[in-house]
């Protein structure tokens, strides 16, 4: 079976990831770390290896000044670099990665990479489950949001979250409970369309990690 794609996606070829993919629909870290939106697993990888993310319509890969390197195509990288259709990546030589366009036709993995919820940049629209919300998300919610999607899987803390829900302010005046109303109308938001997952999970002490299942 085949599908167009309308994202980005990194296909793993050969090492311990073999044949798993990602959409590249925010900035995906790659790493050693649990936090990382691909681990890797291996020593020779560092915590955080290397990062791929989007200007506009292109894709960049940049080495986060790993030990052992990130390669494209067989050459070492150095900062950035952008990612073109076909490209190779090699994480420490260890774990290699096909990089497929937006715009191309590529077979489906038996193990999907489509999440339960996705953010549509260009159109500044959430889904869920195949669902568009609707009525939009207010403002400080989409914000709330972007921040805690594009760390998935790691935690949040509320002083991140201030910075970035609430610019002007400085951090001034926001207080614990001023969040949490916010968390707790961004939950009910998405449990509207999805009330069996619980997408932003509370860690006491830290702040706020998001939780994206894969949609089979």
């Amino acid at each position: 079976m085949e599908k167009r794609n309308s994202t980005p996606i990194l296909i793993a070829q050969n090492g311990m990831l073999n044949s798993k993919q990602w959409l590249v629909d925010h900035e995906v870290l790659i790493g050693r770390e649990e936090c990382c939106d691909v681990m890797v697993a291996d020593r020779q990888v560092s915590r955080k290896h290397a990062r791929i993310y989007q200007l506009g319509d292109d894709t960049f890969i940049e080495d986060l000044d790993s030990k052992n390197g990130t390669y494209v195509n067989h050459k070492k990288i150095e900062g950035s670099t952008q990612l073109h259709e076909g490209d190779v990546i090699q994480i420490a030589l260890i774990q290699e990665f096909l990089f497929i366009s937006s715009d191309a036709t590529i077979p489906l993995s038996e193990e999907q990479v489509y999440r339960k919820l996705y953010i549509d940049r260009k159109n500044d629209s959430v889904w869920v489950s195949d669902h568009k919300i609707d009525p939009p998300l207010s403002v400080q919610q989409y914000t709330l949001l972007s921040c805690l999607y594009e760390n998935t899987g790691c935690i949040v803390s509320r002083s991140e979250i201030v910075s970035r829900v609430w610019v002007d302010s400085s951090g001034a005046g926001i207080s614990n409970e001023a969040i949490d109303a916010l968390v707790r109308r961004l939950r009910y938001r998405l449990a509207e369309y999805e009330p069996d997952i619980d997408f932003i999970e509370t860690v006491r002490g830290y702040g706020f990690r998001f939780q994206n299942p894969i949609q089979k």
